[in-house]
């Protein structure tokens, strides 16, 4: 046992039963990663796949020094939650000299969904038609297609409940309504490659009738040009008398209409409307 003042040999002490937890081996180590040169940045290292991400846009970067380190790190300039951002809104279908107003849900929703989730319609009676369809423009394209689906689709109104049908199962049955006639032509063109968001599944009220009533809107240039079951010829949309547009649907979203307090809603005072179809029963 060393007396108070008797001096202490730190090697000694170091390697002594009881220095804690091996003191030496401590100082030794400590010293080795002093003297190894820090590489943390610009090694080599196996790529890492990157997560996709669901931001909008890409982040832009700033960096920084971390202080004494000679680490340079980069920080996002923004944030970005990782939450899928939904599709752009198409352009909202002012068709029949009515406004397009944005809404986010309608009665009618699920029936839309129904019908254009059926995925594409794949080989059937079209077929030759589409075949020969591909190799028009676009406005042969729309006549070929209104004119086909309107001779060879029966008319029959629904009659336990309004039923809308995807192409493939309109013709399995041999007859639809007027929404099915529009969905049908709807996904005729989507097989031709026209955009999904220039086309519009419209449901109007047939003044003159007093029915209600469903066509097809497509966006040609800066109009509209509808596709009627009533009628084989097409027309734009301010050629068409008698219609008020109650809802619309193209993709995921839909509108519902109004109109200027200065002007009135369409009606039966203008000279032209579609001819009529001359199947019989056609609505």
């Amino acid at each position: 046992m060393m007396g108070a003042g008797a001096e202490h040999n730190p090697q000694e002490v170091a390697n002594s039963p009881g220095a804690p937890f091996g003191l030496g081996r401590f100082f030794v180590i400590a010293a080795l990663l002093l003297a190894v040169p820090v590489r943390a940045v610009g090694e080599p290292v196996d790529p890492v796949a990157a997560e996709p991400s669901f931001c909008a846009s890409a982040i832009s970067e700033t960096t920084a020094q971390l202080p004494g380190s000679g680490l340079v790190i980069a920080i996002p300039a923004s944030d970005c939650d990782e939450t899928p951002q939904p599709p752009p809104r198409p352009a909202g279908p002012d068709v029949f000299g009515s406004a397009a107003l944005a809404v986010a849900s309608t009665p009618l929703d699920a029936r839309w969904r129904a019908a254009r989730d059926a995925g594409p319609p794949g080989d059937g009676p079209w077929t030759p038609m589409l075949r020969e369809a591909a190799a028009q423009e676009r406005a042969a394209q729309l006549r070929l297609v209104n004119g086909w689906v309107n001779a060879r689709l029966g008319f029959a109104e629904d009659i336990d409940r309004d039923d809308w049908a995807s192409l493939a199962r309109s013709f399995a049955r041999g007859r639809g309504d007027c929404e099915d006639f529009a969905i049908a032509k709807l996904q005729l063109l989507e097989s031709l490659g026209l955009p999904s968001d220039d086309m519009y599944l419209v449901i109007v009220r047939d003044e003159p009738r007093g029915a209600d009533h469903a066509v097809l809107a497509v966006r040609e240039g800066a109009g509209l040009v509808v596709l009627d079951s009533k009628a084989d010829r097409i027309l734009r949309s301010e050629e068409v008398a008698g219609y008020r547009p109650i809802l619309s649907y193209s993709t995921e979203f839909a509108w519902t209409h109004g109109y200027a307090q200065h002007l009135s809603a369409p009606g039966g005072d203008r000279a032209s409307r579609p001819a009529e179809r001359s199947k019989e029963g056609a609505q």
